[in-house]
């Protein structure tokens, strides 16, 4: 196992999006966006990285330490089944300019944009430190299982 999926969390996003012009009323040029994004993001313990050192066993062979790298978090995983938009409002010249052709990456500019607030609520959100508690539980169910008694779970510092 090199990668342990140690928590999921799934989230929901308001991006909101306006366009216009200096000095020019939104009514004649400008645009306004509102997508409701609702994806997932998955935090994880890479075991890919551990080496000899990370593991240590007493002479008794009763007490086993690892040491593990921190928690790390997965790109989100926008559904967009279930993201859509919410309201979108344009000014005069921008509906004239449509009927000209609408340009169909502005959606994925904003499901772009949901994502990355995605990103950035997983990173404020309790995630990591769940994957911390669920991967400690995970080793010491483990590690008793194998017979060992005193377990200790140690991550390193989290890389700057």
């Amino acid at each position: 196992m090199n990668k342990y999926v140690a928590a999921e969390g799934e989230f929901q996003v308001i991006v909101d999006v306006q366009q216009g012009r200096q000095n020019v009323p939104d009514v004649l040029y400008g645009e306004r966006t509102v997508v409701v994004g609702i994806g997932s993001v998955a935090a994880f313990v890479d075991f890919s990285r551990l080496g000899v050192d990370d593991l240590t066993v007493s002479p008794d062979g009763k007490a086993v330490t690892v040491t593990l790298p921190p928690p790390s978090l997965d790109p989100p995983a926008l559904d967009t089944r279930r993201s859509y938009v919410l309201a979108h409002e344009e000014g005069v010249a921008n509906r004239i300019a449509g009927v000209f052709g609408n340009d169909p990456t502005d959606q994925l500019t904003y499901y772009r944009r949901a994502e990355e607030e995605i990103a950035k609520a997983a990173a404020e959100s309790d995630l990591t430190a769940r994957a911390r508690t669920n991967t400690i539980t995970m080793l010491t169910n483990l590690f008793r299982q194998l017979g060992y008694t005193d377990i200790t779970v140690n991550f390193d510092a989290p890389s700057p």
